[in-house]
């Protein structure tokens, strides 16, 4: 998604949270900052791990998009019997795909193609 596309909000929630109870945390959370985003949006978070300035608080990024801008997108890749695993911001989506793409190099037994699709409407 294009970043104008998505609303973001950098939170902290505490290091002690088991996974259930950080999501739990992370959508009270996010109903505090994006009011709508039940009926309109679509909404997921990156736990950057312990904070540095405070190392008991998780550095949380919540990331929230229109439901319409995401399903226009899987539309347009069901048409092209595309499935998709991931749908991310652009500008993070580089980064995350670097991870992915070191993985497959040819002296891994495993080798699968991993592509990253940039479906800008301009």
């Amino acid at each position: 998604l294009n970043g104008a596309d998505v609303l973001l909000k950098e939170i902290k929630l505490p290091a002690n949270l088991s996974s259930s109870e950080l999501e739990f945390a992370v959508h009270s959370q996010a109903e505090k900052y994006f009011n709508k985003f039940r009926c309109e949006y679509s909404l997921d978070f990156h736990n950057f791990g312990l904070s540095d300035e405070e190392p008991r608080w998780f550095k949380i990024l919540l990331v929230a998009s229109r439901n319409d801008r995401v399903s226009r997108l899987m539309e347009a890749l069901n048409k092209a019997n595309i499935s998709p695993e991931v749908i991310d911001v652009e500008y993070f989506a580089l980064q995350r795909a670097t991870a992915l793409l070191a993985d497959q190099l040819p002296l891994n037994p495993n080798f699968s193609t991993t592509a990253m699709m940039n479906l800008d409407e301009q």
